[in-house]
């Protein structure tokens, strides 16, 4: 247990950013260095509308660029002068600041998104950037295009991957997984009606944006791979079954990826 590390998400407009600040120094407190924050601005606008967020997708990685300043003004604490002064766009901040300022190192923070507005808060905030899996030549030209923006700022990022996994023993067990876990209506006769196979091994659906790696256990271990290969140095996984599937991921799968090089150090949520 003393190994495992937890990625919480922050989502920027749900809370105000002093009001983050503080949880997450009670949490910096439980979980120490072992603690990271994924940002979560961007996601389905149809979502954000079922919670009363009417901001446009754009608009919400305005505010999670100002949400992620004023979280850093805060976790400096209150100072001497009695706190800090913020006026923005979408918070205004009187004698800001947290009595007890979290001690160093403060947690990383992981922003993904495959918008403009979303890699530039990335470039100026983020420690590490994750996307979603794509095809290896897309996926270095985002992170070559990303780790510009940083460099204007005067900042390196680490860089994630994002994947759904859907591994077995053999690719033909894998594709058939496939086609169970996304019948979606009695109309849908396999997984191609649904999904498709945008890379070898890589499918997604139209509009979706998930990436979902589906192969044998070492199919799946030499894809994860070639994305590390392409500068992804952490993996944020998923799988179908709660229980069944992270196993199946830890003992199957990452040994093999783990045998070809060092290690990822970032944390995995199954």
């Amino acid at each position: 247990m003393r190994r495992i590390r937890f990625l919480v998400g922050l989502r920027p407009g749900f809370v105000l950013p002093a009001v983050a600040a503080q949880r997450a120094a009670t949490l910096l407190q439980i979980a120490g260095p072992r603690l990271a924050f994924g940002v979560l601005a961007g996601t389905d606008t149809a979502e954000h509308r079922t919670y009363g967020d009417v901001v446009n997708h754009d608009d919400r990685f305005a505010r999670a660029g100002e949400f992620l300043q004023v979280l850093a003004q805060a976790w400096k604490g209150r100072g001497a002068g009695g706190g800090f002064a913020h006026e923005g766009a979408h918070y205004r901040i009187d004698g800001g600041g947290l009595y007890r300022p979290p001690a160093e190192p403060l947690p990383p923070l992981y922003i993904g998104g495959g918008t403009p507005a979303a890699e530039r808060v990335a470039a100026v905030h983020a420690q590490v950037y994750y996307h979603w899996a794509a095809a290896p030549a897309i996926f270095a030209a985002r992170l070559r295009r990303v780790a510009d923006l940083a460099a204007a700022e005067g900042r390196n990022l680490r860089f994630g991957v994002r994947a759904h996994l859907v591994a077995r023993e053999t690719e033909a067990l894998a594709r058939r997984e496939l086609d169970r876990v996304s019948f979606q209506s009695p109309r849908v006769a396999s997984a191609a009606e649904i999904y498709y196979e945008v890379s070898p091994g890589l499918w997604t659906a139209a509009g979706s944006g998930r990436a979902i790696l589906v192969g044998s256990h070492a199919q799946v271990a030499a894809r994860l791979e070639t994305l590390h290969g392409l500068g992804a140095d952490s993996f944020i996984l998923s799988a179908d079954d709660a229980l069944d599937d992270p196993l199946r991921i830890a003992e199957e799968v990452l040994p093999l990826v783990r045998a070809a090089r060092p290690a990822a150090t970032a944390p995995t949520a199954p």
